[in-house]
């Protein structure tokens, strides 16, 4: 066989890898076809198009489907799937090379051992999704089409999935069994990242598992444990933690509530040889040392709450991996998981220790909110505290409380209509949280021109630690209030900074 004739799998040229990499390329716009016209696809009544099968990592029960015409202009058409492949292919630099493998990320690589790589991985998330079986929705459309071709890839019926590295309970006979089996294949897969780690670069892993799991010492996610359990076994140090902005607000999983916003990518090295032990006591003392210092660093860059408390926790857990061991008073070894509440609780502290500069009918309102959130409590109550933060219950009726029949409650932000730039910062805070639920930026903006960057920055600041309040109680629909300002908080900046330079009017709201 000439050199024309090679076929691409062999890493030929010619008419032969020509036609073999057409194929692949058509065998792909395949696979986006059918994700648009399976009998799972549903109507988006907002965007007023077909939604795809794969609306989420999950395929659900529909009750009724949408079908897309494949000769249409509309959403899900041939030429279209056709048309987004031709523009990743065109993206692809085309002086540069990659080369495809697929290998068990457990079993040591042990072609090139002297080599050395730098790596970026965005590993499986715990049990969050079952990607094996997911697959399988496409792998059979691209097995009938590319199996002559790509014959070592499409060697099984299905996607293998006994060894795929998740925990999964159906798969190992119970939950604990899929945890042990997570944690021991995970660290197996970092035990050969880190063996071919070039040491002068970081390492970079994504994670973006959002922690749910509260109990009586703390919140902490067994997902995001075990993985960062497995990672400091191995030997890594986690030096940064980076939200960045990946993930689309209209996504379904993000519609009306508080799911991540960004991916958080790990930054880790090898942890130093000269790695000292340290005790419970000290690892705290640094922690209320530096932890704020990165909260306050996080607050500025804008990064929403809802991701806040992730990117935090990197940090946090970059002063435990910079010791060789934590040891407890027992002088048994900390595990990653006390470590994680340990972080989430002197988080709590650092947003907490932010109410010291408000003024005392915020400071009374934050306590209440904390205690009773927007529910009635009794007059006795808010006279109580309001001795003890030195405000009057009643200078706050009105503006802060509603109080009648013996009972008081917190008003709520539709309750209030208007500010004054002197006026408390909960007050302000709260109406410009309604203000853009209902009215957008540009009326925000025209508020905000009229308070003092003082105001501006403390109504951001108390929007953290009213977040974070909520996410402890589980108060869903309160916390997605304060995520979307602070969401919406750049573009709120901009139109403020437009109408301070005077090059916007305001408009009436």
């Amino acid at each position: 066989m000439s050199r024309d004739q090679t076929p691409l799998a062999n890493g030929g040229a010619g008419a032969t890898a020509y036609g073999d990499a057409m194929a692949t390329y058509l065998a792909l716009a395949v696979d986006k076809a059918a994700d648009r016209w399976s009998s799972i696809s549903t109507w988006d009544s907002s965007a007023r198009k077909v939604r795809n099968t794969f609306a989420r990592q999950a395929i659900p029960m529909v009750w009724d489907f949408s079908e897309t015409n494949p000769f249409s202009t509309s959403t899900g058409n041939w030429r279209s799937c056709c048309r987004w492949i031709g523009k990743v292919v065109a993206a692809v630099p085309a002086k540069e090379s990659a080369s495809i493998m697929l290998k068990d990320a457990v079993m040591p690589d042990q072609s090139k051992l002297d080599k050395r790589y730098v790596f970026a991985t965005d590993p499986p998330y715990y049990d969050n999704i079952g990607y094996a079986d997911l697959a399988d929705f496409f792998y059979v459309w691209l097995r009938r089409s590319l199996k002559s071709i790509w014959s070592d890839l499409f060697a099984t019926v299905q996607v293998p999935k006994e060894d795929e590295l998740i925990a999964s309970p159906h798969r190992h006979g119970g939950r604990h069994k899929a945890q042990q089996f997570f944690m021991e294949r995970m660290q197996g897969a970092l035990a050969s990242l880190i063996v071919k780690t070039e040491a002068k670069f970081p390492s970079s892993i994504f994670y973006a598992y959002k922690q749910t799991e509260t109990d009586h010492e703390g919140t902490v996610s067994t997902g995001w444990a075990s993985f960062l359990q497995a990672a400091v076994d191995e030997g890594f140090t986690i030096t940064g933690t980076w939200p960045i902005r990946t993930e689309l607000s209209n996504r379904p999983v993000a519609s009306g509530a508080n799911a991540l916003a960004s991916s958080i990518v790990l930054v880790c090295r090898k942890r130093s040889e000269d790695a000292v032990i340290t005790t419970r006591g000290q690892f705290l003392s640094n922690l209320r040392k530096e932890l704020p210092l990165s909260v306050h660093t996080l607050q500025a860059s804008d990064i929403a709450p809802v991701d806040l408390a992730q990117a935090a926790v990197g940090q946090g857990m970059r002063v435990f991996t910079q010791y060789r061991e934590v040891l407890e008073s027992d002088d048994s070894s900390m595990s990653v998981r006390t470590a994680l509440q340990l972080i989430n609780a002197v988080l709590d502290e650092s947003l907490e220790s932010q109410d010291v500069e408000y003024d005392p009918q915020t400071r009374f309102a934050l306590t209440w909110f904390e205690s009773f959130g927007i529910q009635e409590e009794t007059y006795g109550e808010a006279e109580k505290l309001g001795i003890a933060k030195d405000v009057p219950v009643d200078s706050m009726h009105g503006a802060l409380l509603n109080s009648q029949g013996g009972k008081v409650r917190l008003l709520r932000p539709k309750e209030i209509s208007k500010i004054e730039p002197e006026d408390a910062v909960w007050k302000c805070a709260h109406h410009i949280v309604w203000l853009n639920n209902e009215k957008g930026e540009g009326a925000v903006a025209q508020v905000m021109a009229t308070l003092s960057e003082t105001k501006q920055n403390a109504i951001k600041e108390i929007a953290y630690r009213l977040y974070r309040i909520c996410e402890n109680n589980r108060w869903s629909d309160l916390s997605r209030d304060y995520n979307g300002l602070i969401a919406a908080w750049e573009g709120i900046r901009s139109e403020t900074q437009k109408l301070n330079l005077g090059e916007q009017q305001p408009l009436e709201y």
